[in-house]
């Protein structure tokens, strides 16, 4: 069971309704058993209300909840997903079904994130490559210059077109 102390914590009791362990909203409650947290009561908890409480072990409730869920792909466009969740209360299995789809929105939203960090990271690590690379394209234009003003005394300008246009035709 769980008795609601107050507006924000509880008791979590057995079924002879001993106390077991007690916590805050929110807050993790670890006992033997295992561990659950509560986010939040209903509007409608009373204070010092016993409510009853099922905990399942995993791996059977996923299990349950698999041989009711159907995932299969469209038969025209393989991008779209139908989804079909089995469930006798019809506001259950809706309620089942935006959760998954609010976790899967979640995980492609995270794996696209990471997908444009190392993007970024591939991006950056070019751009200072390029910009070394220019960098010495420039030194060596630089060098170029000086030793044509030192011998001719002027650059051509065909000359100075191939000497700029080399790095991009690399």
């Amino acid at each position: 069971f769980i008795k609601v102390k107050d507006e924000c914590s509880y008791e979590l009791l057995d079924a002879g309704r001993c106390v077991l362990a007690e916590s805050k909203l929110g807050e993790p409650l670890v006992f033997t058993s295992g561990s659950l947290t509560v986010a939040a009561f209903p509007k409608n908890v009373q204070v010092g209300g016993l409510y009853p409480l099922s905990i399942h072990p995993m791996m059977s409730v996923l299990k349950g909840l698999r041989s009711k869920l159907r995932v299969a792909p469209h038969k025209l466009d393989k991008n779209i997903i139908h989804l079909q969740f089995s469930c006798s209360n019809r506001d259950q299995g809706t309620a089942f079904l935006n959760h998954l789809m609010r976790s899967y929105q979640e995980y492609l939203k995270q794996e696209n994130d990471e997908i444009c960090q190392m993007q970024l990271h591939y991006l950056n690590k070019r751009q200072h490559e390029l910009t070394d690379y220019y960098d010495e394209a420039l030194a060596d234009h630089a060098a170029y210059l000086k030793d044509n003003l030192e011998k001719n005394g002027f650059v051509g300008f065909t000359q100075e077109i191939a000497t700029l246009s080399e790095p991009k035709n690399l």
